[in-house]
C-alpha cells in the first residue's frame, strides 16, 4: 500500500516537474508562450487603434501567424504535406518534413513580408523607428525557431550529447525573443498616454 502510494506520488512529481521545462512539448512554458503571443497581439492592436496607425497594424498579421502556427503546429503539418507532395527525402541529418517546414516558412515569410514592406516604406519617421524596434527581436525569434531548430535536429543525428543544450537554446531563444517583442509593445502603449519611442528634437533632446 505504502509502496504503491510512493510510486504514484513519484510519477506525479516527475510529471509536474518536467512540465515546467522549456523544452517540454505542451508544458507550462509552451502554454505561457501562447499567452505572450496573444498579449503581444493585444498590445500592438491597442497602439495601432489608439494612434490610428495602419503601418503598425501590419505587424498583427505576423503576430497572429506566430500564435496560430505555434499553437496548432501548422509548420509541422504543412511541412509533412509539402515533403510528401515534393518527394523531399532525409539528408544532412534532417528529415524530409524538416525541409518541407523550411519551404512552408519561406513562403509564409514572403507573403507576410509584403504588408510589412508596404508599411515601412509608406511610414513616418516614428513608425520606421518602431519597425526597427520590432525587427530585431523578430529576427532573433526566427533564428531560434528556424536555424537553431534545424541545428537541433542535426545534433540529434550527429552529436546526440549536445541535443539537450540545443533544445534549450532553441526554446529559450524563442521565449527571450517573444519577451523582447512584448517589451517593445509595452513601451509603445504604457507611456502615460504619450506615444512610445519618442523622436529627438532638432537640438538633440528627446521629445516628451
Amino acid at each position: 500500500m505504502s509502496l504503491s502510494w510512493g510510486c504514484t506520488c513519484g510519477r506525479i512529481t516527475t510529471t509536474t516537474t518536467t512540465c515546467i521545462w522549456c523544452t517540454r512539448t505542451e508544458g507550462h512554458a509552451e502554454f505561457f508562450q501562447y499567452i505572450k503571443f496573444l498579449f503581444l497581439f493585444v498590445l500592438t492592436a491597442y497602439y495601432a487603434v489608439e494612434q490610428r496607425c495602419w503601418q503598425v497594424a501590419m505587424w498583427l498579421f505576423l503576430f497572429v501567424f506566430f500564435l496560430v502556427t505555434d499553437m496548432l503546429r501548422w509548420h509541422e503539418m504543412q511541412g509533412g504535406r509539402i515533403a510528401d507532395a515534393l518527394g523531399l527525402e532525409s539528408a544532412f541529418g534532417l528529415r524530409g518534413q524538416d525541409f518541407g517546414e523550411l519551404v512552408y516558412l519561406a513562403v509564409a515569410g514572403l507573403v507576410l513580408g509584403v504588408p510589412l514592406v508596404v508599411g515601412f516604406f509608406w511610414g513616418t519617421r516614428r513608425t520606421k523607428w518602431i519597425y526597427w524596434a520590432f525587427l530585431v527581436p523578430t529576427a532573433l525569434l526566427f533564428f531560434a525557431g528556424v536555424v537553431l531548430d534545424q541545428l537541433h535536429m542535426m545534433a540529434i543525428t550527429y552529436v546526440p550529447r549536445i541535443r539537450n543544450y540545443m533544445a534549450i537554446a532553441e526554446d529559450g531563444g524563442e521565449m527571450l525573443a517573444t519577451s523582447l517583442l512584448i517589451a517593445v509593445a509595452l513601451r509603445l502603449t504604457v507611456s502615460g498616454g504619450a506615444p512610445g519611442l519618442p523622436l529627438r528634437r532638432p537640438d538633440g533632446s528627446r521629445a516628451p
